[in-house]
Formats: C-alpha cells, structure tokens, sequence
C-alpha cells in the first residue's frame, strides 16, 4: 500500500497545485507557474548536494586538523560530553545555517 501511496504524491500535488491556482485567480493572489515549482525543485537538489558536500568535506578534514590542536581529541566522543542546552543550540544554528543557504539557492535560481 505504501508503494501506491507514494505512487500517487505526484498527481495529487499536481491537483493541489491547480486548486490553489485557481482559487488564488478567483482571490486576485499569487499563483504559482510550472516553472516555479521546477525552480524549487531544481534548488532542492543543489542544496541536498550542497549538504553532502559539506559533510563529505567535514568528515574528512576536521577531525584530522583538529588533532593538532588537541591530541586527545576523540571525535566520536565529543558530542556525547555536550549538554542538552548545547546541543540544542548547535542544532539549532546548524538548522539556521543550512535554511539560509536553501534560501540563496533559490533566490540565485
């Protein structure tokens, strides 16, 4: 059932999509054109590639750097010695962070 479920996500957001369009013309609103969605879609990808990258590079490089600053750095451990307060807000400027830079790949598209 899920498979069909998923099967049918895209014809229902197609329907969303142009019962919004045509209650937004009967409105005088914003409609939202074909081209728009391809426009989200297309920054979507270049932002999870953008996020890959990111990890990719961090993984490789920081814990390997920061060892010459700390030797007995272990990387694996560190964020588990953070208390909830800080790991809250690390998340969060991460979080933060990661949407401002989903935000100039769109407004750059």
């Amino acid at each position: 059932m899920r498979k069909y479920t998923e099967l049918l996500t895209i014809p229902a957001a197609i329907v969303l999509l142009l019962i919004y369009n045509w209650l937004a013309e009967s409105f005088g609103l914003h409609t939202i054109t074909i081209n728009q969605v391809g426009k989200v879609f297309v920054a979507f990808v270049i932002y999870l590639i953008a996020i890959g990258f990111v990890r990719i590079t961090h993984l490789a490089i920081f814990p390997r750097l920061y060892k010459y600053f700390d030797p007995s750095f272990e990387y694996n451990n560190k964020w588990k010695l953070l208390s909830e307060k800080e790991r809250f807000r690390y998340s969060f400027y991460l979080h933060v962070a990661l949407l401002l830079l989903f935000g100039l790949i769109v407004n750059g598209l």
